[in-house]
This record gives C-alpha cells, structure tokens and sequence, in this order.
C-alpha cells in the first residue's frame, strides 16, 4: 500500500511543537510496518531541498508562496508549487492522510481526492475539541458550511483516545470511520533514576499550555520546575511567564527555570524515576511529551484538557482540575519519591506494552488496509 500524509511542516521546523514529531514517529512506525509511504511538505525553514530522506522516510518539501504571506505566517503555508505536484501525482498513491485541519494543503487536497474518488483522511490532532473551535468563530463557520461536506466524505478520521472522539465540538463524523491510534513511543535503553523529586514540563511555550497555571501553582516547597519549549525572547506570552517567575522567586529558591528546545537525548537523561511531568493544557489531542515522560519512568499529572484520562489505568497518571490552582499545590506538597518511583515504574510497563513499534505497527497496518 502506498500512502501519502500531507502535514505543513516536517523536520527541523521544531517551533511547530509536540505535532513534528509526533508525524515522524508515525512515519517511521508505517515504514517498519512495510508501509510504503511518503511525506509532503512545505519548506517552512527553508531548507532548499526537494527530495530527501529522514531515517529512511522520503520527504518531498514545497516553497511557499509569498502569496497570501500575512496568512501563511500564522501557518497556513500556501504553495502553488505543492498544488500542482498534488493534481499530478495523487493518483500514485492509495491513501491520502492530511496531518492537519486548519491548514492551505489540508482544505484544498479533500476537495480534490473527493473528484478523483482517492481515499482520504484526516488526523484530529485536537484541533476539534470545544476549547480550539471557541477560539475563532471563523473555525466555527468553516465546519459548518465547508469541512462538515469533506469531513463526511473521508474514509477515516485518526483521533489519538477515545476520549479525544467523544469530546469533538461537533458530531460530524456520522459517516466515516474512526481509526483510534496513539503515537508510537520509543522508550531508552537506560533506566535514569532520581535521587529526589524532579519537575519538568516539555511543550511550546504558548497559550494553549496554559504554562501560567503551574508558575502561579507551584508550591515553593517543589524547590525546582524545568519548562522546556523553544524561547523566543520577544514574544508576549514569554514575557508574562517571566514577570510571574520573577514575583514568585521572593528568595534565592530556582523555583522556576527556563529550558530551551530539548533534544530526544536529552529527554532520556531528563525523565526517569523520581521525575514528575506536569501539563495543564487548556486543550490538547494527546501529548507526545506526556507519554514520552509515562515511558520514561516519570509519572505525569496533568489537566483535563489534555485529554488524556485513557492513561489513568497506567498507574503513572493523574488528572487535575486546573480551574483551581489548590490541586496542583496540595497534590505535589503531597507527592512521596518512594510511591512516585513506583508508580513510575508501572507506567514505563504499560506503555511499552500498549506502545511499542511493532504493536502499533499491526494495528495502523490492519487500520489502513480495512478500507480497501
């Protein structure tokens, strides 16, 4: 089977968050599976090449276009240069995955798999959830009169949990199967373990993480908090999280320390037992960075929003109200190292057996080939 994804950025284009490499991961597990797929992307760092490969994966990056500029700025990514590779090549491939919703390729290639009859699909990603639709009422108006039509028409809609399907703003999604399949995890070789209880949270620093709730929360006794995520010095939200960290840090306490990007080595020497991973996004399809903590041996508390109440049975996981900043404060000045380390261990157990390479591998294989 051949298989195309469409996502409007790929690797190095880190800025685009958790989504980057949750997409390569995806990949990677299609290709061990003996998927035959490629990648189509936009040059969102300008990296000037076509064709090329990443661990195997063949990548076809596109120009954007200084058309639409202002749009494609905040993402949208138009291409002419990819529309015309699509009309002229999307016949070669079985299976269309759009990796994005909001997006120039996303809106534009349904309209055309659907007057070719190509099967096509959609990944959620989190992008339908109540909180992301209420952002913009224009999102609110293209579901109605324009993605409710293709939405419909797809052959499949990839959400990451259950929970993430039965929480989507709106039923549109009657017709179409829905594929449930949470990201491979690749779990290290070595066990890292803490001698006391560590913080981190890895994310974009943005909004949407709602990062404001921990700063605010924290409970001084915690000592030390790691946010890791790409700092842009100027940028807005980042200066707010500044001016809470300096009022917050009244002494000489590091309550809060600012990472930036983190590499995957890193993160195999940052999560392990002993490590609390904390995330209270206001909306989230399901957090790479959270399972990759659960898989470590870290233990993750985290909001409601970040959908991911499926893991609670990990053993490794709590789910937190952050409509009040009590929880996060009352639950860590209660965490014990001992109970943490072995509710760590749990959680490292249950996703290498629910996550590996090889168990989602069949299961993507199955999913895919069932629509034929």
């Amino acid at each position: 089977m051949k298989l195309l994804v469409v996502t409007p950025a790929y690797i190095p284009d880190w800025n685009k968050g958790g989504s980057i490499r949750g997409c390569h991961e995806f990949a990677k597990t299609c290709k061990r599976s003996d998927i035959d797929i490629t990648i189509s992307t936009l040059d969102t760092c300008k990296t000037e090449r076509f064709v090329e490969s990443i661990d195997d994966i063949k990548i076809l990056r596109f120009k954007n276009s200084n058309f639409l500029n202002n749009i494609a700025k905040s993402g949208f990514g138009f291409s002419f240069s990819w529309l015309i590779w699509f009309f002229k090549n999307v016949q070669k491939y079985d299976v269309i995955y759009f990796r994005s919703i909001w997006n120039f390729t996303s809106l534009i290639g349904p309209v055309y798999c659907v007057l070719k009859k190509k099967k096509f699909g959609f990944c959620a990603s989190g992008k339908l959830s109540k909180y992301a639709m209420g952002i913009s009422k224009n999102k609110k108006k293209a579901v109605l009169l324009f993605l409710k039509y293709f939405f419909n028409k797809a052959n499949f809609i990839h959400f990451a949990t259950n929970q993430e399907k039965k929480e989507q703003y709106v039923k549109i999604f009657s017709n179409t199967k829905s594929i449930i399949i949470p990201p491979s995890v690749i779990t290290p070789k070595k066990d890292i373990s803490n001698k006391e209880l560590k913080y981190y949270s890895v994310s974009r620093i943005d909004p949407l993480k709602n990062i404001e709730y921990i700063f605010n929360n924290l409970p001084i006794n915690s000592r030390n908090f790691t946010q890791y995520g790409k700092i842009i010095s100027s940028d807005s939200y980042y200066i707010y999280l500044s001016k809470i960290q300096e009022k917050r840090n009244l002494k000489k306490d590091d309550l809060i320390k600012f990472g930036d990007f983190i590499q995957k080595e890193t993160l195999d020497n940052l999560y392990g037992f002993g490590s609390v991973f904390i995330l209270c996004s206001h909306s989230e399809g399901l957090s790479n960075a959270a399972l990759e903590a659960l898989g470590r041996g870290s233990i993750a508390i985290v909001s409601k929003g970040s959908r991911m109440k499926d893991y609670i049975k990990s053993g490794g996981l709590i789910e937190i109200d952050c409509s009040k900043g009590s929880n996060l404060k009352n639950l860590i000045s209660n965490l014990d190292y001992k109970e943490v380390v072995k509710m760590g261990k749990l959680a490292k157990k249950y996703i290498k057996d629910t996550h590996s390479d090889s168990f989602l591998g069949k299961k993507i294989k199955n999913e895919f080939e069932s629509l034929f």
